[in-house]
């Protein structure tokens, strides 16, 4: 038996793609924060 936690995106930021340098954005994503917990039980 396993007890598991697992936190995504905590500081909320967007994911950003940049082509050659930060000055020229291709493509900006926005998620929000995930949290997940469990137990997980193997029999």
């Amino acid at each position: 038996m396993s007890i598991y936690a697992d936190f995504n995106n905590l500081t909320n930021q967007p994911l950003r793609y940049y082509q050659g340098s930060s000055r020229y954005m291709m493509q900006e994503e926005y998620y929000n924060r995930k949290f997940t917990f469990g137990i997980k039980a193997d029999l």
